[in-house]
């Protein structure tokens, strides 16, 4: 998206946010009810820079590493709303260049850096992953193949323990998907409610008492 815009002539930045702060700041903390609860480490997830972004008093105890994160963030969006422009000349902020400077963005983390490329990154990391792997050659049988036979493929030595434990992740990621679309359907219920009888208090209110006109005709003279 952000290599269209650029191509288009619409002046675009990007950024990926790197940053772990405190393991109550994040998204999951708020839809799983804790981190910690979790069958995994879900790392950085999607919008976990909006408790930056926006911090929430009472909500976001940041410590002073995380403040500077909070305020870099907001004085980098701030810019950008006010003068078209996140880091411009002496706002003291790392240079953030457009995605037009060869595929420019900010990695922000305690610090933030400008690199380029963003889709090296998961090369780089699956890369890694698969030189990690081991594989190991497949138990010998007693017979040796014929000629309408093949040998068996190699098989991964960890191949059966990591499919047994995505297995495992999975089942309870199904538990709390239940649990989490459950409490969903609880809080859209009682917001309906709460809507209703505000809507009902306010109707009633409006009303008032009622007012009626009688007209009395004057006799005549006699």
């Amino acid at each position: 998206m952000a290599d269209m815009l650029s191509s288009a002539g619409t002046p675009s930045w990007m950024y990926s946010f790197d940053y772990r702060g405190k393991k109550r700041h994040t998204m999951s903390n708020f839809l799983f009810i804790g981190d910690d609860k979790l069958p995994f480490e879900p790392g950085v997830t999607h919008a976990d820079e909006l408790m930056y972004l926006f911090p929430i008093p009472l909500m976001t105890d940041f410590n002073d590493e995380e403040k500077h994160v909070s305020q870099m963030m907001t004085d980098m969006w701030t810019n950008f709303a006010m003068e078209l422009d996140p880091t411009p000349a002496n706002s003291g902020l790392t240079r953030w260049p457009q995605v037009s400077e060869g595929g420019a963005y900010l990695q922000i983390a305690a610090t933030a850096t400008v690199k380029h490329d963003f889709s090296q990154t998961f090369d780089i990391s699956v890369q890694e992953h698969v030189n990690a792997s081991q594989t190991t050659p497949a138990p010998s049988t007693s017979a040796a193949p014929g000629p309408s036979t093949s040998p068996a493929p190699p098989v991964t030595s960890n191949e059966s323990s990591c499919q047994r434990e995505m297995e495992r992740l999975s089942e309870q990621r199904d538990t709390y998907r239940g649990a989490t679309i459950g409490l969903a359907v609880l809080a859209g219920v009682g917001a309906l409610l709460l809507i209703a009888a505000v809507t009902m208090m306010s109707r009633s209110r409006r009303r008032g008492p009622v007012s009626t006109m009688v007209m009395q005709e004057k006799p005549p003279h006699a």
